[in-house]
């Protein structure tokens, strides 16, 4: 990668790069001239970008610490970064100008564009970034929470996505004049940055700083920084995001709307925008801080600052935004709709019970294991194919591949065409995955291809053993025994046993476990529907709705919600 960048640099600059290249012989050197003289100049700052985009994906922890290029919070910040037209953009934890560069990319012509971070190697990159899109930044290496290098430094528009997790080491920050709302706790380094964010803003200027849920609700310190920074006036929205927007972790995010401390509490509110449930919130936060009207219908409320205080400043949006109140009549209609299915589902198990009565008198089964069961040609039992193997079959078959999440899923896919070929299960194969659980699937139509952490197993003798009963008890308790590992749990399929009984006694096994299953079924969907038919009772109670209140159409109409509920439930 910094090969690649360096020798792009060159071809576009003109410049010598030959410090910035890593250590290499002379023929990777030539080898990437030759490559990116094909490339037209305009189109060498996509080609690296594309590069690094990949390899911070392909490898999380350079993404985590450099900055994703192209991520869904880089395309956040600079989203409400371009949507303010700047003319001083400030990023004090830049890593490789990811956000700064999207915003320019964007449109934004900003008069100066300053990034700052602790990482020498993410800035070099950076740099390198700046030369391919002839854009001028302004970098500084720098340990932004323990030393505030330029103090008068001040930017109408600052966007941040910090570090998560980092402690304080320095005790300057109990003197540090930026943090005018208290020293943030060494175990933390969230509040330093809200409060260096705020430190360096135009009295006119907006900060946006992505950071986790936590210092939106947490105690100690924190809670008391978090208090002075909303009565000052410093908190003008919280917007809380979905989790997933960032490749290296699943977390939920929120953005912090800053700006300077007010003489005043400035307007006396704080906007919440609950977007925990919106698909792309990347691409509509800027469109509704700017536009109030463009948030009907995304969970929103403007909320006095006293009030905020007396709620312990809490500021998760969902602890101010009340859900959609549902139209009493509504509630009405989900509750007899409810009783409807609680109805039904009682019959149908009364029905399924009458015909699901135990099978008695199993005579005294012979255990097996299934290695011995192979050695008396019973079974016959096959890996599934590794990753190398496949290349090496022909492309309809390599088509057909299952997996151990097919398996997971219950699911296996059917095929319009059969092929006859050695790797292929035929009808009735056995598909069997013992890592982490014990999971087997019969497959009924063939034609599969199970890849490496299945095995596929033919019953060869088919008046001794069924494979529907094969497939039941593979996964009998007693076989759980034999799972091992001190990481992930597996067994070994040879060592599984199986209870040998004739093949009537088999199915007639078969035929009960099946009625369980739909016994089973139908209990969960009883569970279900109770459930919900509870929760519109908790809503009735807590709206004030009439449960005989038909005013949206009469009670008989409950049989076509009914019909719907039934649908979700199931």
């Amino acid at each position: 990668m910094e090969l690649l960048l360096a020798v792009a640099v060159e071809q576009m600059t003109g410049g010598d790069t030959r410090s910035l290249r890593p250590r290499v012989t002379a023929e990777p050197v030539v080898n990437m001239k030759r490559v990116l003289a094909t490339v037209p100049p305009e189109e060498l700052a996509d080609v690296t970008d594309f590069a690094l985009e990949r390899l911070a994906r392909a490898q999380i922890k350079m993404g985590a610490d450099f900055g994703f290029v192209g991520s869904r919070t880089t395309k956040l910040l600079a989203n409400l970064a371009a949507a303010r037209r700047p003319k001083t953009l400030y990023d004090p934890a830049c890593g490789i100008a990811a956000a700064l560069l999207a915003t320019v990319g964007l449109g934004a012509t900003p008069e100066r564009l300053i990034g700052h971070d602790v990482n020498k190697r993410a800035l070099t990159i950076a740099a390198q970034r700046a030369a391919l899109q002839n854009v001028e930044l302004e970098l500084t290496c720098t340990d932004v929470v323990g030393e505030d290098v330029d103090p008068d430094l001040r930017a109408d528009t600052i966007i941040a996505e910090p570090p998560f997790g980092l402690r304080l080491t320095n005790a300057d920050r109990l003197t540090d004049r930026r943090f005018v709302a208290g020293p943030p706790p060494a175990a933390s380094a969230d509040m330093a940055w809200l409060q260096h964010v705020i430190a360096h803003l135009t009295d006119e200027g907006r900060g946006y700083v992505v950071t986790p849920n936590g210092p939106l609700f947490r105690g100690g310190q924190e809670r008391a920084i978090r208090a002075e920074l909303v009565r000052r006036g410093c908190v003008e929205a919280i917007v809380a995001l979905p989790g997933k927007l960032l490749p290296h972790t699943a977390l939920p995010l929120a953005v912090w709307v800053l700006r300077r401390p007010a003489e005043t509490q400035a307007d006396g509110a704080v906007l919440f925008i609950d977007a925990t449930m919106e698909p792309a919130p990347e691409d509509s936060v800027a469109k509704w801080l700017n536009d109030p009207s463009s948030l009907d219908g995304v969970p929103n409320r403007v909320v006095p600052v006293t009030d905020v205080l007396v709620g312990d400043a809490a500021l998760q949006p969902a602890r101010w935004v009340e859900p959609e109140t549902p139209e009493p009549a509504e509630i009405a209609g989900r509750y007899s709709s409810g009783w409807h299915i609680i109805d039904q589902e009682i019959q149908e198990l009364r029905a399924a019970g009458s015909s699901a009565a135990p099978v008695p008198n199993f005579p005294a089964a012979r255990v097996m294991t299934i290695g011995e069961l192979i050695d008396q040609a019973v079974l016959e039992v096959r890996a599934g194919q590794t990753k190398h193997k496949l290349e090496e079959l022909p492309a309809d078959v390599r088509s057909r591949v299952v997996t151990a999440t097919d398996l997971r899923m219950n699911e296996l896919p059917t095929h319009d065409k059969f092929i006859d070929h050695a790797d292929l299960t035929q009808p009735g194969d056995v598909l069997v995955n013992t890592t982490p659980a014990i999971r087997a699937l019969v497959d009924a139509s063939g034609g599969n291809l199970p890849t490496a952490g299945l095995h596929r197993i033919r019953v060869l003798a088919s008046d001794a053993l069924a494979a529907e009963y094969l497939c039941a008890v593979l996964a009998g308790p007693w076989n759980d025994r034999f799972r091992g590992g001190s990481t992930v749990q597996r067994a070994r399929l040879l060592d599984l046993e199986i209870p040998m009984l004739p093949l009537a006694d088999q199915r007639a096994a078969v035929d009960a476990l099946l009625n369980l299953s739909q016994l089973q079924s139908r209990a969960k969907s009883l569970a279900d529907g109770a459930s919900n038919t509870a929760t519109s009772l908790l809503e009735a109670l807590r709206y004030g709705a009439s449960l005989t209140d038909t005013s949206t159409g009469d009670v008989g109409d409950s049989q076509d919600n009914a019909e719907k509920a039934t649908k979700g439930t199931k």
